[in-house]
């Protein structure tokens, strides 16, 4: 490690922050107690503004000093940081999980080492090389008109309105995914999908795929175990709680709100 070298921190799954610095999330290596670390959790993430930056979890049974050191969760810190720095901690996060959660070969079971040349782990027993995980998601705002489908999860933390989404299985497209999860979950028929944007998400791996789904016909039937409630909202009287714009979610809400303000009819 070079002098000015800085490194992110991952304590229990949380970015660790430093109390008595701005923003407190990148810190510089050599101010940091040896001990804190886990070596072996050491993960190359990139650079940034010109300095190498490097992922670390902290060494097992650490405690930190509670009047230096925040552990965070990502939800708070990402719709708060500027962009460059979103997509460090992102990129940090998403490959300070990996690294912990293969540890171990999943062919022989041996002990996982960092490839020489690739950017990769390599198994010290049969040589297999595993690559970080990316887990594909696609996600739709399902739209009619003026009005738009949001749903609240069962499982968020505080009650949000957002986009349906879910895991792309194996075998099936973006497309096919989008159209399974939208009847699944709210019983909902999709028409035309129009692709939007992409994300990484690093909760803790997702590729996130946007798209705008027409609405085909049907009556809302939530699932009751993924999707708690779901309505039709027109696009000038949205619920209060929806999803952040730094989040593909809240920009595929508030692009088409925009397109509605100007009489855009996406599927026309």
């Amino acid at each position: 490690m070079n002098n000015d070298d800085q490194i992110l921190i991952f304590h229990e799954g949380e970015l660790v922050c430093d109390m008595q610095a701005q923003p407190g999330y990148l810190h510089n290596f050599l101010h940091i107690e040896p001990e804190l670390l886990d070596p072996a959790s050491r993960q190359d993430v990139g650079e940034y503004d010109g300095r190498r930056v490097t992922a670390y979890r902290t060494a097992e049974g650490t405690e930190l000093d509670p009047m230096r050191f925040m552990p965070t969760n990502l939800y708070r810190v990402l719709p708060q940081a500027p962009t460059p720095d979103r997509d460090i901690i992102s990129r940090g996060a998403h490959l300070a999980h990996w690294r912990h959660t293969h540890r171990y070969c999943g062919v022989c079971g041996s002990r996982n080492v960092v490839h020489p040349s690739e950017p990769g782990l390599q198994c010290e027993g049969c040589g297999f090389t595993s690559y970080p995980r990316v887990s594909p998601c696609g996600i739709a705002l399902m739209v009619d008109g003026d009005r738009m489908l949001l749903a609240r999860n069962a499982r968020f933390p505080r009650p949000m309105f957002s986009t349906l989404a879910g895991f792309v299985e194996a075998g099936e497209s973006a497309e096919q995914t989008i159209a399974r999860e939208i009847f699944e979950e709210v019983g909902l028929a999709s028409g035309k999908l129009e692709y939007f944007d992409s994300q990484a998400w690093p909760f803790p791996d997702q590729l996130m795929l946007g798209y705008f789904a027409q609405y085909a016909g049907g009556e809302i039937a939530v699932d009751g175990v993924e999707i708690a409630e779901a309505h039709w909202f027109d696009y000038r009287d949205l619920p209060r709680n929806i999803p952040p714009t730094m989040s593909i979610a809240g920009r595929l809400i508030q692009h088409y709100c925009q397109l509605r303000d100007q009489n855009i009819n996406l599927f026309e």
